[in-house]
């Protein structure tokens, strides 16, 4: 049943009214997390083609495997790209924006990591872009830190080009 629903809401198309009714199907039949895990690659789809009540819930669901770090950033920044891809920036950066405080946190402070977790630098170029194309402003926990350290690696360089396009996109909102 879970597939078919699934299978409805990936095909489009559908009423409103018939969106709901599969998104509330797959809502009352209560998805274990090794269920919702199994489909990712049907979140990521959903997330981005889907009715907005049903991308919502993609979103949800993905950024709920982001925060529990079941979500690694190569992954993640595999499905944000995909979704950014649709032109949904904005809900891409929305999930990223919840994403990235506690994987840049790791690299901050005392006992930091010394090496970020893999596929980080692209998570944070996925967020970039997310934030030049939508225009999103405001801060980001940790990421001046990952912006200031040493050299010149994937992740130093994209973090850089997020905190200028923040820092760039709130000057912009202020005048």
């Amino acid at each position: 049943m879970v597939d078919g629903c699934l299978a409805r809401l990936l095909r489009g198309g559908g009423s409103t009214a018939d969106n709901k009714v599969f998104l509330g199907l797959l809502t009352a039949l209560d998805l274990t997390r090794d269920e919702q895990r199994e489909r990712i690659a049907d979140w990521t789809a959903l997330f981005s083609d889907a009715p907005s009540t049903v991308a919502a819930h993609a979103q949800s669901v993905l950024a709920g495997f982001a925060l529990d770090g079941e979500l690694g950033p190569r992954r993640l920044a595999e499905a944000m790209r995909t979704a950014a891809a649709t032109g949904a920036y904005g809900t891409a950066w929305s999930v990223l924006r919840e994403a990235l405080p506690p994987l840049l946190a790791e690299l901050a402070g005392e006992g930091a990591a010394k090496t970020p977790a893999r596929g980080l630098g692209e998570l944070v170029a996925v967020a970039a872009e997310c934030v030049e194309r939508s225009g999103a402003h405001g801060e980001l926990p940790y990421l001046a830190e990952a912006a200031e350290r040493r050299g010149s690696s994937r992740l130093v360089t994209q973090a850089r080009r997020l905190r200028a396009a923040l820092e760039e996109m709130e000057e912009a909102a202020a005048v």
